[in-house]
């Protein structure tokens, strides 16, 4: 299968290695021709705990220079980003037929794959840990699932069913909104959480002060998304945390190197629910206005 990858960020460039392991033909869509570059002249550096490196030699442009017919295209990037790349996704031919694949933090995004004009669209999650080192080296710092669900059309079994190596395994689910859910719910505690007190994933978990922060933000969380049967989604909370321990999360990087960060797209979101519901979430207010003024600062 060819398969696109837009954005290389840490996601796209993990993805972009695991697609390679399982000897899929996979281009790397950039922001910039610099990143594009590096990838073509050096590969996608893997790298694993404690000391295992390979190199997936995959092709790399500029997403305004891509000229192939993907079968898939897996789209990467932050959601503050995306309607730049649905904007190429509408007017180009080159995607028409594809079947696309959204992995982005949030909620806010479904409504916006509605304006797409392609028959196979999913939506997937991604538990996995990653940190980027440079444009072209990824580390894998914490394993989980790939879980995707349908937007519009169906699910590939056979295709899907094939991505099972050690490190990448996918599960299809029926139920998008579930899935959706469960996974603001891990971003909504841990990435403002790790962000505030630069700390990495596993501290929730170790800190008894952040675990007593981390179960107040989940409560509200749960209440704004309707969530009754809490127990479960708390222990996959925790298992998220001890899984990716040593990984930093993606908002935590981008304070620190004065990026945009998605806080919109979780805090931000779950926010406007709540003011529609007319219900008060101080905690999550709270975490919300300190990443803005932490993106104020830089």
């Amino acid at each position: 299968m060819k398969i696109a990858i837009v954005g290389g960020g840490s996601i796209g460039l993990l993805l972009a290695a695991f697609f390679s392991e399982e000897g899929q033909d996979v281009t790397v869509c950039t922001r910039t021709a610099e990143q594009a570059d590096a990838i073509n002249a050096h590969g996608i550096k893997y790298q694993a705990a404690p000391d295992y490196s390979k190199i997936h030699r995959v092709s790399a442009a500029r997403v305004d220079a891509y000229r192939e017919v993907p079968h898939y295209a897996i789209i990467c990037v932050k959601q503050h980003r995306l309607p730049e790349v649905c904007s190429v996704l509408q007017s180009s031919p080159i995607f028409r037929d594809s079947t696309l694949l959204f992995i982005q933090n949030g909620m806010g995004h479904v409504d916006t794959l509605r304006s797409l004009p392609q028959n196979n669209i999913l939506v997937g999650i991604v538990e996995h840990g990653a940190q980027k080192e440079n444009h072209h080296e990824v580390r894998h710092t914490g394993k989980g699932k790939i879980k995707i669900a349908s937007f519009r059309g169906g699910i590939d079994k056979a295709f899907w069913g094939r991505m099972i190596t050690g490190s990448f395994r996918i599960e299809g689910k029926d139920r998008l909104e579930f899935i959706m859910k469960e996974k603001l719910v891990v971003n909504s505690v841990i990435n403002p959480l790790t962000s505030l007190f630069r700390v990495q994933n596993g501290d929730i978990e170790q800190n008894s002060f952040l675990t007593e922060l981390a179960k107040l933000l989940f409560k509200e969380t749960c209440s704004i998304l309707g969530i009754n049967e809490t127990t479960d989604a708390w222990e996959h909370v925790l298992r998220v945390c001890r899984s990716t321990a040593e990984n930093r999360s993606s908002m935590l990087i981008d304070v620190e190197e004065g990026r945009q960060t998605e806080i919109e797209a979780i805090s931000g979101y779950l926010l406007k629910l709540a003011e529609g519901k007319g219900m008060d979430v101080p905690y999550t207010r709270f975490v919300y206005f300190g990443i803005k003024a932490l993106e104020r600062k830089k």
